[in-house]
């Protein structure tokens, strides 16, 4: 009997441990997340000005948080999550980002994510604060800020220049001004280097039902600073016009 027992237990160890090794074997590649700020097709942020949406643009500057992104399948369940990736996308740079893994095979309809801080780490400490090395996305930037103080929290969206030659500028924040995109992929995720996902920003889009005949300017969360975070979801598309906002149940 006790030479039974053994080899039983011994059956279920190795059983236990090809279940563990064959977890192991799910192939996955990288995903490769990148932003592309556009203005009627050309970089939003240069030295020239741009038509877009009946409306001159002009702009020096062009940042945004995006955190808390999410994958979704064709049925509406979630495939992947990466809540403590946090991004800061600048102006007309190539704004690649290493997202994270993603099970070969796998087909992703959907990206969702934040344009802006969670409240959390919105509303984090000073310590806290001043604890993420140089050049962490979250730590205080060098250049165009990014955070008006450590207790007031994270500038969400930041857009500076002209629009029909009214100055624009809009320092956005605040919990209440954080909104979510929701963008249609139809994508199969391939065996390869990586997974790409690529989105366009239409910083026009921003813009829409804001009346930009007059001085652009909102700091924090007044009634312009909601109109145009309001846009938020009709910002963002896939590259390449073969996809969309996506505005279905989750």
């Amino acid at each position: 009997m006790l030479s039974l027992l053994l080899g039983l237990s011994s059956l279920f160890f190795v059983t236990s441990c090809n279940k563990d090794d064959d977890s192991d074997d799910i192939e996955k590649v990288n995903i490769m997340l990148q932003f592309e700020n556009q203005l009627a097709g050309h970089d939003a942020v240069s030295d020239h000005a741009h038509v877009a949406h009946d409306d001159t643009f002009l702009l020096n500057t062009v940042r945004y948080y995006i955190s808390k992104v999410r994958l979704f399948d064709d049925v509406g369940n979630e495939i992947a999550t990466f809540p403590d990736k946090y991004f800061l996308v600048k102006d007309s740079e190539e704004n690649n980002f290493e997202l994270g893994e993603i099970e070969i095979g796998k087909h992703v309809h959907r990206i969702v994510f934040n344009v802006g801080i969670d409240p959390e780490t919105n509303n984090q400490t000073e310590t806290d604060f001043n604890s993420y090395p140089a050049g962490h996305p979250l730590a205080l930037q060098e250049g165009v800020k990014m955070h008006w103080a450590w207790n007031m929290g994270y500038i969400f969206v930041n857009i500076k220049g002209t629009v029909n030659s009214n100055n624009v500028e809009l320092e956005l924040g605040t919990d209440d001004l954080l909104r979510e995109a929701d963008v249609l992929l139809h994508e199969n995720v391939m065996p390869g280097e990586h997974f790409h996902i690529h989105l366009v920003a239409d910083i026009a889009a921003f813009f829409d039902g804001v009346d930009t005949e007059s001085e652009v300017k909102a700091h924090t969360n007044n009634e312009l600073a909601k109109k145009v975070m309001d846009n938020v979801p009709n910002v963002f598309s896939k590259a390449g016009g073969d996809g969309g906002h996506n505005h279905g149940k989750k």
